[in-house]
């Protein structure tokens, strides 16, 4: 017999939104389904109540530890600066597909579209895309498209791993915070599934949401 979670019999573990920690397992599970040979991928997954996320830092949750890539956040024209940058283009796809995963799962989690999703509480996730995204697309119709399969890649990964991150977000309502290696052992009966996919260079096809 499996146990009820505690916030389901304590209201004040209810005070932040389900959904909220959905967003954030969305993110950890993305982080730790892209990062196979880490036992670790990130420090700490935490969420808030509104109240407390009225002080600083101002934030509902997050999922703390390196990024995969750190953006200049503009396109670098310059041939020579892409040739060094291309080696890190995976990372690149990694930090964008993982700031994807937060509102794709919060979208499957509230049933309101994606483009809902990605433009009330991923807005954040989106800007961090696309200034990840402008170190290697052009503005416009060339970074829409690496954008759209990236988001494709990121809509996988949380239907292959929409267990684990309901599993984690469950965990998540009732402890407000969980390290890094807690968060990994509460996935650990999840299996990490390929979300292999096209380069987001080659032709994309477009979300519909």
């Amino acid at each position: 017999m499996t146990s009820t979670p505690r916030y389901l019999v304590n209201p004040r573990l209810r005070e932040t939104p389900r959904y909220v920690a959905v967003h954030e397992a969305g993110h950890a599970v993305a982080r730790w389904a892209l990062s196979p040979d880490l036992s670790e991928p990130f420090d700490r997954i935490f969420i808030r109540t509104p109240r407390e996320a009225a002080a600083p830092p101002y934030v509902i949750g997050g999922v703390e530890g390196r990024l995969f890539y750190q953006p200049f956040g503009c396109y670098l024209p310059d041939r020579t600066l892409l040739d060094l940058l291309d080696f890190q283009r995976e990372d690149m796809e990694r930090e964008v597909i993982d700031c994807f995963a937060g509102p794709v799962a919060e979208a499957r989690a509230r049933h309101i579209s994606l483009y809902r999703a990605l433009t009330e509480g991923g807005s954040q996730d989106c800007d961090a895309a696309h200034s990840a995204l402008k170190d290697f697309y052009r503005p416009g119709a060339e970074l829409d498209a690496a954008s759209d399969a990236l988001l494709k890649r990121a809509v996988k990964l949380v239907s292959q791993h929409w267990s684990a991150i309901n599993a984690l977000a469950d965990e998540l309502m009732d402890r407000r915070s969980l390290s890094g290696d807690e968060a990994v052992a509460v996935m650990h009966g999840w299996r990490r599934l390929s979300i292999a996919g096209s380069p987001a260079s080659k032709q994309a096809e477009t979300i519909t949401a």
